[in-house]
């Protein structure tokens, strides 16, 4: 174990999880397994279990869930708040400034005849 588990911590931790955190839950899940039980040493293997089994019955994103449920095991309602905005809000920001970069005009945002091939290759097809 490097440090020990603080609210603090948690909070300095999913930040960078949440923004940089690619590949679908499954990706998201092994990496928090990994950094918060193996390495860090701040959940159990039970507690970690216990959490994602939780955040399995609660509805949408799963790594998420499980960070807020982490961080309310932790620091009960404030920490599960505190964590979940960590989480959350480097890719709303993200997202945002991605938006804003166009000016709100999304006929700015061209696409490349690559990407138009891409796109429709995408779409739906009729099946016969």
């Amino acid at each position: 174990m490097t440090e020990q588990r603080t609210t603090w911590g948690l909070i300095r931790y999913f930040p960078h999880r949440g923004s940089v955190g690619f590949g679908g839950p499954a990706v998201l899940l092994g990496c928090m397994q990994r950094d918060l039980v193996e390495r860090r040493g701040w959940f159990t293997k039970d507690e970690y279990i216990k959490g994602l089994a939780l955040s399995q019955l609660a509805p949408g994103p799963l790594a998420a869930q499980l960070a807020i449920c982490l961080g309310y095991c932790h620091g009960g309602i404030w920490g599960a708040t505190a964590v979940g905005v960590a989480f959350v809000v480097p890719s709303f920001l993200m997202t945002v400034t991605l938006g804003a970069s166009t000016g709100g005009d999304s006929s700015r945002c061209e696409m490349t005849p690559s990407s138009r091939r891409a796109r429709s290759a995408c779409g739906p097809r009729p099946t016969a």
